[in-house]
């Protein structure tokens, strides 16, 4: 068991040095097509933002920065696979889609409302067991209170993320507000149903031998 962690921690720490390396690729590429050296057709459309590249790439290294932090502290217990899908999902759906245009097509803003529902209900369940749990880390609530408080954390977090995407869109993409507000909805219903999958996979769970949740839980320990 201590040899298979030893060999996923190994794993997650090479698949995060080989994403902050395609980050530093990612932006000699942008500055290559800033340039004029090479620039693929992808970056000449109409709603392609420099700036806003060269944003996504920093505050995608900066977040690895921010875990690998984490990392060296051992009052935060994260569980290896969640570390690697947030790793991979996180520079895919910023600098990625960003890059080839994927926010502009529907199945591509499915994909990344899916990405954010799941990571905020990991989250809020983790929120939600570290603040209820007693001194031997056993959660006081029942597994419907459980549930729904997850589920309320989840949207309620995704409501304020669509409502600073939403404004981003607005200020910078200069989309009109009434596009904004029907792809607002769109998105909080994609959201809302995630979180409501969640809460029936967190629910059964808890009611038998909690195996899922206790895969998913982010534990913090004083």
């Amino acid at each position: 068991m201590a040899k298979n962690k030893k060999i996923t921690v190994k794993f997650n720490t090479i698949l995060l040095c080989g994403i902050l390396l395609l980050s530093l690729v990612h932006l000699t590429f942008l500055l290559l097509g800033l340039f004029n050296v090479i620039t693929p057709d992808c970056l000449k459309r109409d709603s392609f933002n420099y700036i806003l590249s060269f944003v996504l790439v920093g505050i995608c290294l900066a977040l690895y920065i921010i875990f690998l932090a984490i990392e060296n502290s051992k009052k935060l217990i994260i569980p290896e696979w969640f570390k690697s899908v947030f790793f991979v999902g996180f520079y895919v759906f910023t600098n990625v889609y960003y890059y080839f245009g994927l926010f502009e097509t529907l199945g591509g803003l499915i994909a990344l409302y899916v990405f954010i529902a799941f990571v905020l209900n990991i989250i809020a369940l983790s929120v939600f067991f570290n603040t209820q749990k007693t001194e031997t880390n056993i959660l006081k609530s029942s597994a419907v209170f459980t549930t729904l408080t997850t589920f309320t954390y989840a949207v309620s977090a995704g409501a304020m993320i669509e409502t600073i995407i939403s404004a981003i869109k607005l200020i910078v993409a200069r989309e009109g507000a009434l596009s904004t507000l029907s792809m607002v909805v769109v998105e909080m219903c994609i959201i809302i149903l995630v979180s409501v999958i969640f809460a029936i996979i967190f629910g059964l769970s808890l009611s038998k031998k909690k195996t899922i949740v206790n895969g998913c839980l982010i534990k913090y320990y004083k």
